[in-house]
């Protein structure tokens, strides 16, 4: 892209420049560079020593080992090779646009396979509008959210919950900014809130577990998401996980929390139904409107977000079609 600009010599490039230069330069000049060289290397190799392969699968992020990939599967002329979406894709994320605006520009083109595959109706929309042509999207069952029967009985037990009161489900952010601004809006309204919710907290593997706590809550570092999902009365997660994409799915009312001052990067961004806030102001006000019970019109009417079928017929005939 950057090569784009600077041949039109187009005056967007100071913006560009300004955002992406250490980034530039560190891919040119830093060690970034040395690893992207290795990666390319070591899979002409290892793809020139492979037998000729029929299919192959790979979990597509669009990163730079990834395009080592492709050039060097395509140059040693193995058969098809599919990009697999596995959790959700965002309307924000750049490395899903391959969009350009006249012929010219092919030359840039980043590599990619021959197919990709979705696990959504949303996830190909964006791809389509990233330029993506739909003859090269396949719509595949979403493997990582088949829901799996679980009995919370005795999760219930051992979290001794209070019977009175409703069940707001925090799941943590993998991000410490987004994980701390999550955090504090729920300090800042808990005394509001306290009377009326159970809160159980889930950490992100990744991220802290108390170190903005300022409210009483039932740690749930060691339970999973689908039996914290079965007791859920609320869930209130940060923009980015995916984990809200399964409370979606699962009809349950959900608020989502962003920095006004960032960008909303949620897989249910512009999609009819979730609660979005800023502040903790509109956090309250929806909490509030579900002890009323008043947030039954906010419901979401359709549940359906991933492809889902335990059975896996989209994934059967693929794999039977290229053996």
């Amino acid at each position: 892209y950057f090569l784009i600009f600077l041949n039109k010599k187009d005056e967007n490039i100071y913006f560009i420049w300004h955002i992406f230069s250490q980034v530039w330069v560190e891919s040119y000049f830093g060690k970034s560079f040395i690893v992207v060289l290795f990666q390319h290397f070591l899979f002409s190799k290892a793809l020139k020593l492979l037998p000729k392969q029929k299919v192959g699968f790979y979990l597509q992020e669009n990163i730079n080992w990834q395009s080592s990939l492709i050039m060097n599967w395509d140059k040693n002329k193995h058969r098809n090779l599919i990009g697999i979406n596995h959790s959700t894709l965002r309307f924000w994320d750049l490395r899903n646009f391959y969009y350009f605006q006249n012929k010219k520009d092919l030359k840039f083109q980043l590599p990619y396979p021959d197919f990709t595959a979705v696990n959504s109706k949303w996830g190909k929309k964006i791809l389509l509008d990233g330029g993506i042509k739909s003859t090269k999207i396949l719509d595949l069952e979403a493997l990582r959210f088949q829901s799996a029967k679980i009995s919370n009985n005795t999760f219930i037990k051992k979290l001794k919950l209070d019977r009175k009161k409703k069940n707001l489900i925090i799941f943590g952010a993998f991000n410490a900014y987004e994980n701390k601004f999550q955090l504090l809006l729920i300090n800042k309204i808990y005394k509001d809130i306290s009377n009326y919710f159970n809160i159980l907290y889930k950490p992100h593997p990744s991220g802290t577990k108390d170190k903005y706590i300022d409210f009483e809550y039932k740690d749930c570092t060691k339970s999973g998401v689908e039996e914290m999902l079965m007791v859920a009365d609320v869930v209130y997660t940060e923009s980015m996980t995916s984990t809200s994409v399964e409370a979606y799915q699962k009809n349950l009312p959900l608020i989502i929390c962003f920095d006004s001052q960032s960008i909303n990067l949620s897989p249910l961004y512009k999609i009819d139904g979730v609660n979005f806030v800023t502040n903790e102001l509109d956090l309250l006000k929806h909490l509030k409107d579900m002890i009323d019970q008043k947030s039954k019109s906010k419901k979401n009417k359709n549940k359906e977000f991933f492809i889902i079928d335990s059975s896996l017929p989209k994934w059967k005939k693929l794999i039977e079609s290229n053996l």
